[in-house]
This record gives C-alpha cells, sequence and structure tokens, in this order.
C-alpha cells in the first residue's frame, strides 16, 4: 500500500501516524492517571483473599 502513494500522501499519512501517537499517549496517560484515583494497582496485603480484595474495591453504601 505504502509503496503506490506519492511522496506528499507518505508524508501527510505520516503527519497523521504521529497525531494518532500522540493521542494514544495522552489516553494512556488519563487512564493511568485514572488508574492511581481509583487506587487499582494497589499491593494486597499478603493475608487478604481475593473476596476481601474484591470487597475493598466495591463502592460503600451508607
Amino acid at each position: 500500500m505504502l509503496l503506490r502513494l506519492s511522496p506528499s500522501e507518505l508524508s501527510r499519512h505520516a503527519v497523521d501516524l504521529e497525531k494518532r501517537a500522540i493521542q494514544l499517549v495522552i489516553d494512556e496517560g488519563k487512564e493511568i492517571n485514572r488508574g492511581k484515583m481509583l487506587n487499582i494497582l494497589r499491593k494486597s496485603p499478603p493475608d487478604s483473599t481475593p473476596l476481601q480484595t474484591a470487597q475493598l474495591l466495591q463502592p460503600k453504601h451508607e
């Protein structure tokens, strides 16, 4: 496919890929921040069971 493109089309394609890569980095950063805010990557205490860990992640109903 790329072999058939003119130099200007190749340049346009490269710019589009770069924009897409930048957007992916931005989106990944947002997801990492979201994970930090939700404390998803927190290490579980060694004596906790999966059920206890799941209960910690559920919202509290008061």
